[in-house]
């Protein structure tokens, strides 16, 4: 299995969100992206080909790195080498920070969302004979598709309407 191409992944976003700008869907003043200049970087790189390079600001905000002893988070700018000094009053940078972190428990929220609904389904409606009301009785008796995947055939055939095969079916199906 290969892991997730972060780079990528984040063009992908950029395109589709940025290549549909119009009246309806307005460019923004700020693009502020999740990362250091790599990120800063892909972000100039997919706006450049969509021909809105310098239409709006850019700016990445990285981490700090615990390792290396920095005391707070980055800001990039592109074409910049070194991340912007703040100065000494941290509430520009606080108010960025609080602006990432709300931006990340939104798309975490929605993956999450996105993933359980999906699990549920995907997994029980390949199933034949397992249909919407079946699926909700057994939500309902399980209370999550982890419990439903973890519960025996014979747990399974208890359940009013579920006989043996289908209950093996049920198994199959999410393992």
């Amino acid at each position: 299995m290969t892991s997730p191409d972060d780079y990528a992944s984040m063009a992908e976003v950029l395109s589709r969100r940025y290549g549909k700008i119009s009246p309806a869907n307005p460019e923004p003043d700020l693009l502020l992206v999740d990362g250091g200049k790599g990120q800063v970087n892909i972000a100039v790189a997919v706006l450049d080909q969509l021909g809105l390079a310098g239409r709006f600001a850019i700016a990445g905000i990285a981490k700090k790195d615990a390792e290396k002893e920095e005391t707070e988070d980055k800001i990039y700018l592109p074409n910049r080498a070194n991340p912007v000094n703040l100065g000494s009053d941290g509430r520009l940078l606080l108010l960025l920070q609080q602006i990432r972190d709300e931006a990340h428990r939104f798309a975490v929220t929605f993956q999450r969302k996105q993933r359980t609904r999906t699990m549920v389904n995907s997994a029980l409606d390949r199933v034949g004979g397992v249909g919407p009301k079946r699926k909700a009785m057994l939500m309902k008796h399980f209370g999550s598709i982890k419990n439903v995947r973890a519960a025996t055939v014979d747990e399974l055939s208890e359940l009013p309407g579920i006989n043996s095969s289908l209950a093996k079916a049920i198994k199959h199906a999410l393992s």
